[in-house]
């Protein structure tokens, strides 16, 4: 994006071009990891992270400018959803690998998978960082159960229609972003909350039976973990 504006320009929080102050500084923002240009020295490398942090969320732009391998192991702490805008990388999260482009393919990290990445020479990312207790709960209002581990099938086919929806909502969270403080606490909290039901409910999980199966009884969250353990 050399003659163009990229997202959130106005929140840079990174921009350098040496691998190794990259790999620290990203690191303090998502979680430390292994970074490594594929070629020695590379000139078009240029790491440039631009961020915003919301109440649960965050939304960032991302790119190495070169080829780059990324391992972060299990991130634990949040999920990833990257949104490629130029370019293409191949992803592994647990044993689903998926190769994402710009316009055609997504994909989404789960924190208690091991990761790992090679982001190719040009890509770009829009990434949608979602704290696990924020998702986990949303799992919980919506099923009516104690949430376990959840973990997304790695690729998101951005041409289907919960691709294309995925797609669109993170654009109003950019959008929103963008704006700064003058759009309202409680709308990003709903934008954040419309995300999460759309994970949970329109992409591939080891949760997605729950959603296909008939409505559960509305019972309080606590006399359902209760009923939980009794069963168990």
């Amino acid at each position: 994006m050399h003659n163009e504006v990229a997202p959130l320009a106005r929140f840079a929080a990174v921009d350098t071009r040496s691998p190794d102050a990259a790999r620290e500084a990203i690191g303090r923002i998502f979680c430390p990891h292994f970074l490594s240009p594929t070629q020695r020295a590379p000139a078009s490398f240029h790491a440039r992270h631009h961020t915003v942090e919301q109440t649960g969320y965050s939304v960032n732009f991302v790119a190495y400018g070169a080829t780059v391998e990324i391992d972060p192991g299990e991130l634990s702490r949040f999920f990833l959803l990257q949104l490629p805008l130029k370019g293409s990388a191949k992803v592994r999260c647990g044993t689903i690998v998926a190769d994402v482009e710009a316009g055609r393919r997504a994909s989404i990290l789960s924190p208690t998978l091991a990761t790992r990445m090679l982001w190719n020479e040009g890509c770009e990312k829009l990434i949608i960082l979602i704290r696990r207790e924020l998702l986990e709960a949303q799992f919980e209002s919506l099923t009516h159960r104690t949430c376990r581990s959840i973990e997304f099938d790695t690729g998101v086919d951005l041409a289907g229609p919960v691709g294309r929806a995925l797609w669109q909502h993170a654009q109003l969270m950019l959008s929103a972003a963008e704006d700064g403080r003058t759009v309202p606490d409680a709308y990003r909290v709903l934008l954040r909350d419309g995300m999460t039901a759309l994970m949970l409910t329109g992409l591939a999980s080891n949760m997605s039976d729950l959603f296909d199966a008939p409505a559960p009884a509305a019972d309080p969250i606590a006399v359902r973990r209760a009923q939980d353990f009794m069963e168990a």
